[in-house]
């Protein structure tokens, strides 16, 4: 099994750029669209529904939610990324994935305080890649935002 302790994967939601740890990421699957069970949705709680994933039903989140950004339905193509935290698993989706990076090509910095004042934001820091700012997504900050799983 290759190490993946020290690496973040880059992504794309609405062409806002997220880096990920990548110990925090369980698989990638393509075409989401047929597989989202909407019936416990809750969109104002960037709830999309739930997923089938390894025997269990996981929820599927929305990160748009915490940008205000136009709310959407998988579309064709959109990836879910599974993360997992301790035992809980859930999903978020993606609309491309730059590829995987090495942590010595970021800088961690916090959110300027007018940004880190806002309630319920599922990030709490922002890191630097190549002279582009991208949103820090934390499964603990995820957690602390949606509740556990």
């Amino acid at each position: 099994m290759a190490d993946t302790v020290g690496l973040k994967l880059v992504f794309r939601i609405s062409g806002i750029g997220f880096a990920l740890p990548i110990g925090s990421l369980v698989e990638i699957r393509e075409e989401v669209q047929g597989w989202l069970d909407r019936s416990e949705a809750a969109p104002e709680r960037g709830l999309l529904g739930r997923l089938p994933h390894r025997g269990e039903m996981i929820p599927v989140r929305d990160l748009r939610m915490g940008f205000r950004l136009p709310q959407s339905e998988p579309q064709p193509g959109e990836l879910l990324l599974v993360l997992a935290k301790g035992v809980h698993r859930w999903g978020i989706l993606a609309d491309a994935i730059e590829g995987i990076f090495p942590d010595a090509e970021f800088r961690v910095h916090p959110l300027p305080w007018l940004l880190a004042s806002q309630d319920s934001m599922p990030y709490g820091r922002v890191v630097v890649r190549k002279g582009e700012p991208l949103v820090l997504c934390e499964p603990d900050m995820l957690e602390a935002c949606w509740g556990a799983p």
